[in-house]
């Protein structure tokens, strides 16, 4: 009975490297959470499975990802909250 093997899961819900459902796919299909990072380019962002690890933040498929944040592109690039921050500022006249 499939109820009564270690790990069985009707719906696959964990990311640990195993066929908890028994549809001979690992890991397949789940539904990720957001990424700890949700501020700038990372917003909407989900983890990744990485099976036996778990569930993992992974930016480095970002595009304009920085950490830590060199760019003065008006961007948010490393995800905290604040856009250029030790970004030389431009004074303007009127």
């Amino acid at each position: 009975d499939r109820n009564v093997l270690e790990g069985y899961e009707e719906l696959e819900v964990s990311c640990d490297g195993r066929d908890n459902d028994l549809n001979g796919i690992v890991d397949f299909p789940l539904v990720a959470q957001y990424t700890t990072k949700q501020a700038g380019v990372c917003a909407g962002m989900v983890q990744e499975c990485k099976g036996t690890q778990g569930w993992v933040d992974d930016y480095s498929s970002i595009p304009d990802y920085e950490f830590p944040e060199v760019s003065c592109d008006g961007k948010d690039n490393d995800c905290d909250g604040d856009v250029d921050e030790g970004c030389p500022t431009v004074a303007t006249t009127q």
